[in-house]
């Protein structure tokens, strides 16, 4: 049997940095917006 590759040119992306918390980030009290980095 012949073996096949599935994906010959993957694409590659950077890695992000790490995410800044911030004090508005703790606080619980204040609605955050979705941002590009958040995966559902």
């Amino acid at each position: 049997m012949e073996e096949k590759l599935e994906n010959i040119n993957p694409r590659l992306y950077q890695k992000a940095d790490e995410r800044k918390i911030e004090a508005d980030d703790e606080n619980e009290e204040i609605a955050d917006e979705f941002d590009e980095r958040e995966i559902f």
